[in-house]
């Protein structure tokens, strides 16, 4: 009744009571198909053996690597000769490449974890060197002490192996639609448990039908404070589904106990509001098995609940059209070892839930591939963006040349090219230097507004705990000061023209934690009067979607019968 997958395949057949009859009898009656999972232990286990060459202990196998790919490929034809294959056709309703595809390669590519794969590890530094490290960056081990070049070797590496990736989900992806015809493919499911995982995922749309995310905000609370966890599941699903250009976007979200939190219905609710408002089109609860049915009865009713009322409701729709959009870098993401984003979180934060006002995230390698396109927008928001490249630059250059709004929170604003050169942009658009400062109160003046600024949390480096606060060195000719300092009056916001457009650059970088979400600060109106000067309406009535309680959706515990 809920419209909701089956248990998935390769097990449902096995581990549903009645097998294939009882799959049969759900299908002919409610309709309902079952995925299938192209990964197992199992899976991994055997691509090791069969010559995958990146691996770390007998199941943690590189996803990006020829070999797994290969060995996937191989079992998907070979699914083709079995005597069941008519049944998987006949059941099969979605096929589902990865779920969280970096969680192992941390491990794996360490030579401190892994010492007995140093050959293939070598290899591996050779061709990322050859390939994205231009000739100088190699292979980063992520449990080694930093070095002066960590940033960029992170970097080099992560852009080789999401290259890789890519070529998994694009191969998959076209095998799948040979041995299933007409169903959709999911690539994966992107680690969103706490924060946001590595993979770029703008070069996944154009090979996944679907592609979801899985944010648990009892872990992120646990981990990065309530403030970073009130909209996760939003700000997760918004991300992707913006950034995997040509995906439809699934969702998968908590119906488990998990660091010490146990979900209430009202809060579930909450969270598939949140994903729904922003686009997705399905979710996927996650449970742990027979615990959490037992556990978590409520919660599962409410699943139940929820995707019936999505299922007989009419489809959301969410706004197509905008001039503002947010860019984030995962440049900066993997350079910096920012997983938990608070920069972007903090600006979805003040744009939609706060001012309600449409916009899309885009990134990089979006833009350098055409899949973003600068000229749909008139303001951009930078949230942080040490780390670019000529292509990049060059799109923001034309961007303000054509009169739009550039809109900078990193004192660190195109600092340097990926290959570790300068960026000469920066000094034409700054037009001034910037010098460190201390921050004796923490907030700036706006008018007759107050904008709390917070210090750095959850990133390393020479930040870590700090404010990162800069002083102008003198305010360029023709600009307009915009904010002060709280405690001196010196300028910590200026606009300045730049081509047909302007550059607004923020010396201070506010949302160093995410506590802007907490509640409406000067922040609001500080936004509220970029989108007025761009034309971009504000106080969208999607961003009050929020879905019913549907008591009438109930099904009693019995512990007596087995299913």
């Amino acid at each position: 009744d809920a419209g909701m997958l089956g248990p998935p395949l390769p097990w449902a057949n096995s581990q549903l009571k009645g097998g294939w009859a009882k799959m049969r009898e759900l299908r002919q009656k409610y309709g309902t198909r079952f995925p299938y999972v192209l990964f197992n232990s199992a899976v991994s286990r055997n691509a090791i053996k069969a010559g995958a060459k990146y691996y770390y202990g007998e199941t943690g196998v590189d996803p990006a690597c020829e070999g797994y790919r290969q060995y996937v490929l191989n079992s998907l034809e070979n699914l083709k000769t079995k005597y069941y294959y008519p049944d998987y056709l006949e059941h099969v309703g979605l096929v589902f490449g990865l779920d969280e595809p970096t969680n192992n390669v941390p491990n794996i590519f360490s030579r401190t974890r892994n010492p007995n794969l140093s050959a293939a590890l070598d290899e591996a530094d050779a061709e990322i060197k050859a390939t994205t490290g231009f000739g100088k960056f190699g292979l980063h081990d992520h449990f080694a002490e930093p070095t002066a070049d960590s940033e960029f070797t992170r970097i080099a590496f992560w852009r080789w192996w999401n290259g890789n990736f890519a070529v998994f989900c694009r191969e998959v992806g076209a095998k799948v639609k040979e041995v299933f015809p007409g169903v959709d493919f999911k690539s994966i499911d992107r680690n969103t448990v706490s924060g946001v995982c590595p993979v770029d995922v703008a070069l996944l749309g154009p090979h996944s039908d679907w592609i979801s995310c899985d944010p648990y905000p009892t872990s992120t609370s646990n981990k990065y404070g309530l403030s970073r966890a009130l909209y996760h599941p939003g700000f997760s699903a918004k991300m992707l589904g913006d950034l995997a250009t040509g995906s439809k976007l699934c969702v998968t979200p908590q119906n488990f106990i998990y660091h010490g939190g146990r979900p209430k219905p009202a809060e579930m609710r909450e969270w598939a509001s949140q994903c729904i408002k922003v686009g997705a089109q399905m979710l996927y609860w996650y449970i742990e098995g027979s615990e959490t049915l037992m556990n978590m009865w409520d919660g599962n009713l409410e699943a139940l609940a929820i995707n019936k009322q999505l299922k007989t409701m009419p489809k959301v729709k969410v706004p197509e059209k905008t001039v503002s959009a947010v860019l984030h870098s995962d440049y900066d993401r993997w350079g910096l070892q920012d997983n938990v984003l608070h920069p972007a979180y903090s600006l979805y934060t003040l744009l939609g839930e706060q001012t309600k006002a449409w916009f899309d995230f885009i990134s990089p390698t979006g833009i350098t591939t055409k899949l973003d396109d600068l000229r749909r927008y008139k303001v951009l928001y930078i949230p942080r963006m040490k780390f670019t490249d000529p292509a990049t630059t060059a799109e923001l250059m034309e961007f303000l040349n054509r009169g739009g709004t550039l809109v900078s929170f990193d004192p660190d604003f195109l600092s340097f090219n990926i290959d570790g050169s300068a960026v000469p942009e920066r000094t034409a658009l700054l037009g001034t230097e910037l010098s460190p400062r201390t921050l004796q109160m923490p907030t700036l003046q706006y008018g007759d507004q107050t904008l709390p600024v917070y210090k750095i949390a959850h990133l390393p480096g020479a930040y870590a705990g700090k404010f990162h606060a800069c002083d102008f060195k003198e305010v360029p000719a023709g600009s307009r000061i915009l904010a002060t300092y709280s405690d001196d009056g010196r300028p910590a916001v200026i606009e300045r023209p730049y081509g047909n457009g302007k550059v607004i650059i923020s010396a201070v970088q506010p949302f160093g934690n995410s506590d802007v979400a907490l509640k409406h600060t000067g922040w609001v109106d500080f936004i509220r009067e970029l989108c007025r000067a761009a034309g971009e309406e504000t106080d969208l009535l999607i961003w009050d979607f929020v879905l019913k309680k549907m008591p009438e959706h109930q099904v009693n515990l019995n512990l007596k019968v087995k299913w």
